[in-house]
């Protein structure tokens, strides 16, 4: 026992000083706020949903630290329980909604307050935020029913956007089997639990493959070894492949000739012409009824904001109308202008966003999208903050002006 004692000793060294090293550069790692977390975990109801306590840098579009709330929302704390005179407002949307690319404060959510404070000083206006990237309205819908009833909200806005949320609807359109979807015949909507099944999603949403995430994601020095390993990885795989090899948050645009967006189908933009758009379509429709009734069924109001896709709003009208021609639309707000007449055709407030911020783009010649130069992407701080005006007012005057019974029903 006694020559295998030096060895031991050296071995001892050597694990302390690594665990120092690696405490060391934890430490470090922290203090100059670098994390590369996962923000999502496997859900059992829709699939994917935001994961508590994750935080670190978003650098896809901009530079923004992110930080996710222990009830998995990008939001403040919130209780459950509605403090006394408080007007609360649960918006549901995509990644537009989620907003990882500005602040909580500029959010178009968290502006919309300061409006609705202007035509109900004798309420506080309390917004919270459920929008998750990549949701469609069959995941929102069922947000809805499992996760925003609990916080007990006087009104419910659904952000729709134009640009995909038809085809989030559509297991053959979306193509992703580790969400739910819906399927309608006549006025019936029945739920899809199929990716419950699926072998890609038993494995991930496995104990042993949460509990290892749940660890990688409290560990700074963790993440950046996942992060390199990754990085690795791909290089490996572009060299292989032959394929140039590129940075994951290079925002260096790309050459295009012409005008297109990544996860926006330019058939968004017209009439639907076969059957899996058409049965989209009646998926998407049948939703909003469903989240509409029940909406009205809690005792409360419901209404709805579409958003603008990024070309729609470009402030020059010859790349509009070149994109427009180049894809045979004569409007570009086809499916944001369907969307809405449903919605006011069955008595849900609706506002069109494209119409009032166009002008805006225009006249003043600036980009509400994109935060790279190119005019692509989610909306910036500007875009948040004037969509936050306008839903503001759009409440006030289409919601609370009109309903005295919800107004009446905020406790003092």
């Amino acid at each position: 026992m006694r020559r295998f004692a030096p060895l031991a000793a050296k071995i001892t060294l050597l694990v302390a000083v690594c665990a120092m090293m690696i405490a060391f550069i934890e430490i470090a790692l922290r203090l100059v706020r670098i994390a590369t977390p996962s923000w999502y975990h496997m859900d059992n109801v829709m699939g994917y949903a935001l994961r508590p306590h994750a935080e670190g840098w978003h650098r896809d579009e901009g530079m923004n630290f992110v930080r996710i709330s222990s009830e998995g929302l990008h939001d403040d704390e919130h209780s459950l329980q509605k403090p006394a005179g408080t007007l609360r407002i649960a918006v549901l949307g995509d990644s537009f909604t989620e907003a990882f690319q500005v602040s909580l404060p500029e959010a178009f959510w968290s502006v919309m307050r300061q409006e609705i404070a202007m035509c109900e000083g004798d309420f506080s206006i309390e917004s919270i935020n459920f929008g998750v990237g990549g949701y469609g309205t069959a995941q929102e819908l069922l947000m809805l029913r499992n996760r925003v009833w609990l916080y007990d909200p006087d009104i419910v806005l659904l952000a729709f956007f134009a640009g995909n949320d038809i085809r989030n609807n559509s297991s053959t359109l979306e193509g992703d089997l580790l969400r739910p979807y819906f399927t309608v015949r006549g006025t019936t909507l029945t739920e899809d639990l199929s990716f419950l099944r699926d072998p890609t999603f038993i494995r991930q949403s496995s104990v042993l493959r949460t509990a290892w995430a749940s660890v990688v994601n409290h560990s700074r020095f963790l993440q950046g070894v996942s992060l390199l390993w990754h990085t690795a990885e791909g290089f490996v795989r572009a060299r292989f492949e032959g394929k140039p090899i590129a940075f994951k948050h290079d925002n260096t645009p790309a050459a295009q000739e012409g005008w297109s967006e990544a996860g926006i189908p330019e058939w968004s933009f017209l009439p639907p012409s076969d059957a899996s758009t058409r049965d989209a379509w009646a998926v998407t429709e049948a939703l909003i009824l469903e989240m509409n009734q029940e909406v009205s069924a809690h005792g409360k109001r419901f209404a709805m904001i579409v958003f603008s896709s990024a070309i729609s709003v470009h402030p020059d009208p010859s790349v509009r109308a070149q994109f427009a021609s180049s894809i045979g639309a004569p409007s570009l707000t086809y499916t944001e202008d369907r969307i809405v007449r449903f919605a006011k055709d069955h008595g849900i407030p609706a506002l069109p966003l494209t119409k009032p911020l166009l002008p805006y783009a225009e006249q003043s010649k600036q980009f509400l999208h994109s935060f790279n130069g190119t005019g692509k992407g989610h909306w910036n701080t500007l875009g948040h903050r004037i969509v936050g005006e306008l839903t503001g007012r759009f409440l006030c005057e289409e919601v609370l002006a009109t309903n005295n019974k919800l107004r009446n029903g905020v406790s003092p």
